[in-house]
């Protein structure tokens, strides 16, 4: 029997973005064509301490899961564990924390690459934590970015995560003391905050733009304006399934496209605005680290 290869987070950091989007795409459009089995997660409760939440999901080549904790005052690693369809065996299994940004990162880059002109240069991000920092990593790898421009409440954090994409990824990064400023001239713009009260105005938003949110999406307790959404263009999202758990406004579900079924139906975006949820498509951890253990 082969044991399964074992990467620690180390090792799947070095996964270029580039690849990662494209076996996003590709999961994506896999989800689109319903060969992806892609249930929302589920959640066993472990008392008042917390729960172990799990997502499951399964391609034609490559089945498995993802496992993780929420147990109060713990730092919890996760665990990714990837199957051979055909044979069942385990072939590659990931423990820490790195692999879950990464693929909601991917599958960010993955919408914009689906979602907007390729000349789009201009991206503006409200947050600044490993969620956002992903988002730029892999929009930079699908768009050639001459402007980022980033806020955060927190002037010294702004500042210090500005100045760590400068040196990671070499894009031109400016700290903007306003989510206004932050967000006002770009064609791109992610929203990737824990805050329950919109961080952010639809008026100072372009008529094109394209927003990726990350953040809380329920009725009452969303990151973004109602009107952000209910007067897009196109509304997309990677699961409607999960999406539904995430409690948002009534009839925001109805008019939500799955990119997946977008990309795979080969549809064109609509002029005026877009909007991506964000939620997490079960089985895509599975998928990236399938490819990770394959060609690393």
């Amino acid at each position: 029997m082969t044991l399964p290869r074992l990467l620690d987070d180390e090792q799947v950091r070095r996964y270029p973005a580039a690849d990662a989007v494209a076996v996003m795409l590709r999961t994506l459009r896999a989800h689109g064509a319903g060969q992806l089995a892609a249930p929302p997660r589920v959640s066993a409760d472990l008392g008042s301490d917390g729960a172990m939440t799990f997502t499951v999901g399964a391609l034609p080549e490559v089945y498995g899961y993802r496992a993780y904790d929420s147990l109060a005052g713990s730092n919890p690693q996760q665990v990714v564990v990837v199957h051979d369809r055909e044979s069942g065996q385990v072939t590659a299994i990931a423990v820490g924390s790195a692999l879950g940004p990464m693929r909601t990162g991917a599958i960010g880059g993955a919408a914009v690459a689906a979602l907007t002109p390729t000349q789009t240069a201009e991206l503006g991000v409200i947050g600044t934590g490993i969620q956002a920092y992903r988002q730029i990593w892999a929009i930079s790898a699908v768009r050639r970015l001459s402007a980022v421009r980033v806020y955060s409440r927190d002037p010294g954090r702004r500042e210090q995560f500005a100045q760590r994409v400068r040196d990671r990824l070499g894009l031109s990064v400016d700290a903007t003391d306003s989510a206004e400023d932050a967000v006002r001239e770009a064609g791109i713009v992610v929203v990737a905050t824990s805050s329950t009260t919109p961080v952010l105005s639809s008026s100072w938003l372009r008529d094109d733009v394209h927003v990726n949110l990350l953040g809380p999406k329920a009725d009452g307790a969303a990151e973004y304006p109602a009107d952000l959404v209910a007067d897009a263009a196109l509304v997309t999202t990677d699961s409607l399934a999960q999406l539904r758990d995430y409690r948002p406004p009534a009839g925001e579900v109805d008019r939500v496209v799955e990119l997946g079924r977008f990309i795979e139906e080969g549809r064109q975006r609509p002029p005026g605005r877009s909007v991506f949820h964000s939620v997490g498509l079960a089985g895509t951890e599975v998928a990236l680290l399938g490819a990770i253990a394959t060609n690393s």
